[in-house]
């Protein structure tokens, strides 16, 4: 499958989640995308980090590598490009963008764009060159095969301080996933869930849609 024919590069052409509706926005000037995330495929499997738990917010997440936009980026690809230097050590000379996933808003209604890539790089290699700027403690992947299906997948009904969401979630077994890097000792269990895990659910959701409307 050619995720390149999937997934645009563009802001303003993939579907894009808001209040749990795909809708459609081609107007770049409404796309007010506030940071970006590298969705980021290693061999067949994507790449994960778990958060520290020193860190201010989030801490002990799974997430993808990503942070906020700067005033002098102007495209999801620059926020990849410097935070994945920064939180890896290595080269984002060793990425290849394939596209966007829609977008999603974080629970503080925050919109980031999932910028979907690969790493160009060997296994054992970037088991060997990578290394946590302190933001997190676990490195892991997990396999497109396993986040594609649907079990141990489910919703749940997100109550916060300001409003309420349907949470996507996945249960990750030890089995299930495997340690690229790790500064801690490593659970028996992950969740994926929040912003991320619909991340992920967007990304099959997309080629699912396509897959519908090219009748394959």
């Amino acid at each position: 499958m050619d995720l390149k024919n999937i997934f645009s590069e563009s802001i303003n052409s993939p579907l894009y989640i808001k209040q749990n509706q795909l809708i459609h926005n081609p107007d770049p000037t409404l796309i007010n995308w506030r940071g970006a995330v590298l969705a980021l495929m290693v061999g067949d499997s994507f790449f994960f980090i778990k958060r520290s738990l020193d860190m201010p917010t989030h801490k002990g997440q799974i997430a993808f590598i990503g942070g906020y936009r700067k005033e002098s980026e102007q495209h999801p690809y620059d926020v990849c490009r410097r935070e994945f230097e920064e939180e890896t050590k290595i080269s984002s000379s060793h990425l290849e963008f394939l596209g966007l996933v829609p977008l999603v808003f974080t629970s503080s209604q925050t919109p980031i764009v999932p910028v979907l890539s690969k790493l160009n790089m060997d296994l054992n290699s970037f088991k060997n060159m990578i290394e946590s700027n302190g933001e997190w403690d676990i490195g892991f992947t997990v396999s497109r095969k396993n986040l594609a299906s649907l079990d141990r997948w489910g919703t749940g009904l997100f109550v916060g301080q300001k409003r309420e969401y349907l949470m996507y979630y996945k249960s990750l077994e030890k089995s299930d996933f495997s340690v690229i890097k790790s500064y801690t000792e490593v659970p028996e269990n992950l969740l994926l869930w929040g912003a991320t895990a619909r991340m992920v659910w967007n990304f099959y959701k997309t080629i699912e849609m396509r897959a519908e409307k090219s009748g394959h």
